[in-house]
């Protein structure tokens, strides 16, 4: 992932001011947070159930 693959639509970077930002701005900025959220809470998902497997697996 590129520089550019981190940014919204709207070329807002993490960590970036957000008093220049329109309303609708910051809904787009928030609507990419929140699929980020749920994408990243679903490789936690799937990194806990691979550790549950391997628990189970190794255990005698």
């Amino acid at each position: 992932m590129d520089e550019d693959d981190k940014k919204t639509a709207i070329g807002y970077e993490l960590g970036s001011p957000l008093d220049n930002l329109s309303v609708n701005e910051l809904r787009e900025v928030l609507a990419a947070l929140h699929e980020e959220a749920a994408r990243v809470e679903a490789e936690i998902g799937k990194k806990g159930q691979s550790r549950a497997d391997a628990d189970s697996f190794f255990k005698l």
